[in-house]
């Protein structure tokens, strides 16, 4: 079937430089797409249709743009083609798109659709078509994000919209919310498509550290509102029902009852209740998540709002698993409500904002001493009494009968995410360093870790370990790796490996030249760049805490005892190292302290400063010593 592509006129083929940005490597030429709603038996959805022409300027743009990764759902709907600066055409082979796996956000695989583009040389143009799916995983009011970005300006982007409906008596209307951009004009043409178009737009670049893509680059939301209701009305409905829900399915019945008194045993304290109550939880209910849950269970265990029906079946969500902690907390005697909250790592949230999908996380507060005390049953790499840091530092929602809460969920202070490190070495004569590593983490630094190793063998955890020393030294041996506590937060993660590394000290003539801190040996720093576009966002606050010991060769004693000095972080943290001789030994203890009182986002206008307080850390890092041969 042909494809029915635009034609390509004399200004674009003889165009030689971009216009929105002065030197980009390629600028697209015009996007448009086409979205549409659709409600079937076989699909509930959108479907988008995308057409993308693409001018390329120099050898940079033809390989940042020739290579493409679309989402898989565009399989077998992509069409493309290369115009040559004479007019001459080189259309994509469908042989060339191929389905692989990739590194989507943050570490997460994903399978995408990738192709090359053929036959590239700068001026010439490429274009491609391709459809996608967004699928309905809940009921409701359509919700649709347009992109307003890439990696290179856009000249012309063009959304033409159609089918964004909704069933119901309630009177509602379409709504456009700008996220980093403003509001471009809304009209309504043939068809019934409603048009967004916005011109010479500036490529948005990728920086590490930045903000999630939500509260950094333009985007635009769409959905729907209600139009006869404020936000304050809105939310208070929201509440209203939150607590109503709460009050028919976390009322106790006998089994309940029961659950809570073997639950809570003898504890007396109310955290060390709520605590037991959380352990017990999770482990009466195994997840639905776990990879040794069969299909067949997962089809049996339909998700049920009654909390006893998971503790009959002893497996469920992660929502059951919530919603069963609240009702044996209620059970107990305690004052426990369902939690709607924003999502740090997606959406800035507001109240302004009128829909109840923008606090997609879900909690349990509960009443201690006249302060909403937050519990978190359901994510089992964090203590209880943790939520993720997705949901620290954000609006929740608190059901209520009269007055519903919004409450600021609280940070997670350093000390809860501590990175223990230990290492005990002997250094020989010619520079190798040998000994045995103990790694231990707790908190947020656990989680991420556990989340990545869920799926692994013991065996690929432990392998895990050793490539991320060879990645630090080259030559380094690593044997007897050790990696405990990864299937849950009841106790520290904790790593250790025996590891000999050749030449890692230098020797020169009688001396030898030592860098002591081994675990931040030769790593980059933080913030290489001199410039920024984006604030700086930490995940959470965090803490480190070495000791590295190293026997010294006999014979050997250490020049200059003098070791860098602490740096002064102000409030939001501290800096501290200390080196110690003695007994043919060194011995250098170190702690980093960072994100005190929330502080982990931070504007571009601080930037320098950050820079240079984390400079100062990393050149204090990669202090060396020497060591002087005596006898």
């Amino acid at each position: 079937m042909a494809v029915d592509w635009l034609p390509v006129t004399e200004a674009e083929l003889n165009l030689q430089a971009p216009k929105v940005e002065k030197d980009a490597p390629a600028e697209v030429l015009f996007w448009q797409v086409r979205v549409e709603r659709s409600e079937s038996w076989a699909f509930s959805g959108t479907h988008f249709e995308h057409y993308i022409r693409i001018k390329l300027f120099n050898q940079y743009g033809c390989q940042s743009q020739g290579t493409v990764t679309l989402p898989a759902s565009a399989e077998g709907t992509v069409s493309g083609r290369t115009i040559k600066r004479d007019g001459g055409i080189v259309p994509l082979a469908k042989s060339a798109i191929v389905i692989r796996d990739a590194v989507v956000f943050r570490g997460v695989k994903s399978k995408v659709v990738a192709f090359a583009m053929p036959g590239l040389e700068p001026g010439d143009i490429i274009e491609y078509k391709w459809f996608e799916n967004a699928y309905d995983y809940e009921s409701g009011a359509p919700r649709v994000r347009l992109q307003l970005s890439r990696d290179i300006p856009i000249e012309q982007i063009t959304y033409l919209i159609r089918g964004l409906s909704t069933d119901g008596p309630t009177a509602v209307t379409l709504n456009a919310v700008p996220f980093q951009t403003k509001l471009p004009p809304v009209s309504k043409g043939k068809g019934g498509f409603y048009t967004i178009s916005m011109e010479n737009l500036p490529a948005a670049v990728d920086e590490p550290m930045m903000p999630p893509e939500a509260q950094a680059k333009p985007w635009l939301l769409l959905h729907y509102i209600f139009l006869e209701k404020t936000p304050e009305q809105y939310w208070k409905g929201i509440g209203k029902d939150s607590f109503g829900l709460g009050k028919r399915v976390l009322k106790p019945d006998a089994e309940i009852r029961r659950a809570a008194v073997e639950a809570v045993g003898g504890a007396t304290d109310p955290q060390e209740q709520l605590a037991r109550i959380a352990l017990y939880c999770r482990a009466r209910i195994k997840s639905l998540a776990a990879d040794d849950v069969t299909s067949e269970e997962r089809r049996k265990a339909k998700e049920s709002w009654w909390p006893r029906d998971a503790l009959k079946r002893g497996l469920g969500t992660d929502s059951e698993v919530n919603l069963l902690f609240a009702a044996i907390a209620t059970a107990a005697g305690f004052d426990a409500r369902l939690v709607m909250a924003a999502d740090r790592g997606d959406v800035a949230f507001s109240p302004s904002q009128v829909d109840a999908d923008l606090l997609p996380r879900a909690a349990t507060a509960v009443q201690l001493g006249g302060v909403w005390k937050f519990w978190n049953a359901a994510d089992r790499e964090l203590p209880p009494d943790m939520l993720p840091w997705q949901a620290e530092g954000v609006l929740g929602l608190i059901g209520d009968p009269d007055t519903p809460l919004f409450v600021p969920t609280p940070f997670s202070g350093p000390e809860k995410s501590v990175t223990s490190r230990t290492g005990s070495f002997e250094l020989k004569e010619d520079g190798t360093l040998q000994g045995r590593v103990h790694l231990a983490y707790s908190g947020h630094a656990a989680a991420e870790r556990r989340k990545d190793w869920k799926a692994q063998s013991a065996a690929n955890r432990e392998e895990s370990v050793r490539e991320a020393v060879r990645k630090q030294f080259d030559a380094a041996q690593v044997s007897e790796v050790r990696v405990e506590n990864a299937d849950g937060a009841g106790r520290p993660l904790e790593c250790s490996y025996v590891v000999t590394i050749p030449g890692y000290a230098q020797k020169t003539g009688k001396r030898v030249i030592l860098q002591m801190d081994y675990f931040d040996r030769d790593q980059p720093a933080r913030f290489p760049s001199s410039s920024r576009r984006y604030p700086v966002f930490f995940d959470y606050a965090w803490t480190e805490e070495d000791e590295v010991t190293v026997k010294v060769p006999p014979g050997y004693s250490l020049e200059n005892p003098e070791a860098p000095g602490p740096l002064d972080l102000g409030e939001i943290g501290s800096y501290q190292v200390t080196v110690m001789a003695g007994a043919g030994k060194l011995v250098q203890q170190r702690k980093l302290v960072f994100g005190r009182g929330g502080s982990l986002v931070f504007p571009v206008a601080v930037y320098p400063q950050l820079k240079r307080a984390f400079d100062a850390i990393h050149e204090r890092d990669q202090h060396a010593m020497a060591l002087r041969q005596t006898d």
